[in-house]
């Protein structure tokens, strides 16, 4: 087989496992807490969804472990960044970070779906554009709803996942 053959050849099955990679939802995030507690397990389950590890990072209070779709490094305009992390107080966290507005009122719209409800019980109020939420349905998970704004003053958003929380 000639080389350019085989470059064809493997260019297209790359895009053909983008193509048919699943669509990652509010929902994804919500199913991965049943079985991730590790982060080898959260980069497995988001794997389908064409998503590759890209980074460790040691903060003072935790650990994340940064997901991009397969190569790429960055959430453009459009993309979303995953994220797992382990807290020093043992919970577990994960969050998407986009620019994409499309992508956000669709989880928006999942929100709902799962009813989630807003709350002001038991949060750290002092965030700024934040929001929190939390549903009869998954008792276990607090929603944190924000956005920031990057260095080029457009709204980043940030929706992060909080379980299985450790007791006092």
């Amino acid at each position: 087989m000639n080389k350019s053959l085989y470059l064809a050849l493997i260019l297209l099955i790359v895009t053909s496992v983008n193509t048919f990679a699943q669509t990652i939802e509010l929902k994804t995030i919500l199913d991965a807490t049943k079985t991730c507690d590790t982060p080898s397990k959260f980069s497995e389950f988001i794997t389908p969804y064409g998503f590759c590890f890209n980074e460790k990072k040691v903060m003072p209070t935790f650990t994340y472990y940064t997901h991009f779709k397969c190569g790429l490094t960055d959430i453009g305009q459009k993309e979303i960044r995953v994220n797992f992390s382990l807290s020093n107080d043992g919970s577990l966290n994960s969050s998407f970070l986009t620019r994409n507005n499309d992508m956000v009122s669709s989880f928006e719209k999942e929100l709902t779906k799962y009813h989630f409800k807003e709350t002001q019980q038991n949060v750290d109020l002092s965030r700024k554009n934040a929001k929190w939420f939390i549903s009869e349905n998954y008792p276990e998970i607090l929603i944190l709803w924000e956005y920031n704004m990057d260095e080029n003053n457009k709204k980043v958003w940030h929706i992060g996942f909080i379980w299985n929380t450790p007791e006092n």
